[in-house]
């Protein structure tokens, strides 16, 4: 575990679900930023901060929740990670975000939730370069900042009991249960890594053109598989964490005897992630 991932999770760690949310984002961060040289094809730019809008929550309980957290109708920052462009740039956990590059990031709130504004934000920021205007503590501050280089992903966390990841081609998504089933940052990094693969392989946009089937499906999973053990390997992960994290995760889903065919099941699949693993790192 990198000490950023260490100092985020002791600062989480009187809230389970604080902590769940600090490493997932921290893994995720590790992950993409130090394979940016493998990912030049797919490339993204990760700043190392979460922030939530009040838009994403229903009308009944925003100001519950402005009055309970802070958040704000514009972007208002919750977590940086230690290390991350991030921090670099001066930024805060509190910050409001007005302004990216001279665009304003409008107050107004919808009639109904929605995370149009974290995703017009992420948008901005999809950039090597960001000029930001701040709202902290009442006063307005200018802060440049040079998001980090790595693997195409944007990172969403669900907050769900079921244990589910997935990616669409721009979002890797886990779900809070998911996160907190990883017994430490090495499973949870094959987790993440599986999704962020398959953005970085194009596969959505893959079977989006060829259907999604049994048989279209399943290769592409396993090289998903392959591509996040290198991902681990690459971010300082241990590639034996995945096949420790399928033997007890596979059996959790049912990705058994009654696997609709699209990935392996469990026990192939274990075996086949302890050969990769061991593999990659003879190499």
């Amino acid at each position: 575990m990198s000490l950023a991932i260490s100092l985020l999770l002791a600062a989480a760690a009187p809230d389970p679900f604080a902590y769940t949310v600090a490493r997932t984002h921290a893994v995720a961060y590790q992950l993409a930023t130090r394979n940016a040289a493998r990912c030049e094809a797919a490339r993204g730019w990760w700043t190392g901060f979460a922030a939530e809008s009040l838009a994403q929550y229903a009308p009944s309980v925003r100001a519950d929740v402005a009055r309970e957290s802070g958040i704000a109708a514009e972007p208002s920052i919750t977590l940086i990670v230690p290390g991350s462009a991030a921090e670099r740039a001066g930024l805060k956990a509190g910050d409001v975000i007005e302004r990216v590059n001279g665009t304003a990031l409008l107050a107004d709130l919808p009639r109904k939730a929605s995370y149009a504004p974290i995703e017009r934000l992420e948008g901005l920021l999809h950039t090597p370069k960001a000029q930001l205007v701040l709202r902290r503590g009442g006063e307005r501050v200018d802060i440049a900042m040079l998001p980090a280089a790595g693997c195409a992903s944007r990172l969403t966390i669900k907050a769900s009991r079921r244990l589910n990841a997935r990616a669409d081609g721009t979002y890797l998504e886990v779900t809070t249960a998911a996160a907190a089933f990883a017994a430490d940052a090495d499973e949870l990094a094959f987790l993440i890594g599986h999704e962020m693969a398959h953005n970085i392989l194009g596969h959505p946009a893959l079977l989006d053109r060829i259907g999604r089937k049994a048989r279209t499906i399943r290769p592409t999973e396993m090289e998903a598989d392959r591509m996040a053990l290198i991902l681990m390997k690459g971010a300082g992960f241990d590639p034996a964490a995945a096949a420790r994290l399928w033997t007890r995760f596979g059996k959790a889903t049912g990705f058994g005897i009654l696997s609709d065919g699209t990935h392996m099941r469990t026990a192939p699949r274990i075996a086949f992630l302890r050969e990769e693993a061991a593999q990659l790192t003879a190499q």
